[in-house]
């Protein structure tokens, strides 16, 4: 299966995963932002945009049932961990938890998936894609540099 090919599948979410729905609404499970990895190689951006960051921060807010929500009562967007069953890998949703970390916020919804570091990486490479802020370019570059040092990912690619 070619790079792009298994990271539109990841993103798709035909791995296994831990949400599940009750009467047509989807539940995700609450994780601990203190046991997730951050430093795994898994952030595919250059850096952390401060403004998107104290944006979400402004907007975010605890319901009654620990679901993190915005000012306008919408569920923030779950993130997307992966748990290889030692390690949860934050695969999407690096500014959300920053932001989170600043509110006080200590648990946050996510799809929880099984897999690997190596799994999370995969997904990351293709998040940001269609919803948060946007990837720019130097992001961009970084991911594709980042696939193209793997040592499967790299013997995919066409300029090879």
């Amino acid at each position: 299966m070619r790079l792009e090919d298994q990271a539109q599948a990841a993103n798709r979410g035909t791995m296994s995963t831990q949400s599940f729905e009750v009467g047509g609404r989807r539940i995700y499970q609450m994780v601990d932002l203190g046991r997730l990895m951050l430093d795994g190689e898994t952030q595919p951006r250059v850096s952390i945009d401060e403004q998107t960051v104290q944006e979400y921060v402004e907007r975010m807010s605890v319901a009654e049932d620990a679901t993190v929500m915005d000012t306008e009562g919408v569920m923030f967007t779950p993130l997307v961990v992966f748990d290889d069953g030692d390690q949860r890998w934050l695969a999407d949703g690096f500014h959300r938890v920053e932001a989170a970390r600043r509110a006080g916020i200590a648990r946050f919804q996510a799809e929880l998936r099984r897999g690997s570091k190596r799994d999370a990486v995969l997904y990351s490479l293709g998040a940001n894609a269609r919803h948060g802020k946007r990837r720019t370019n130097a992001d961009k570059r970084q991911a594709v540099e980042r696939a193209l040092l793997d040592e499967d990912w790299g013997s995919q690619s066409d300029s090879r």
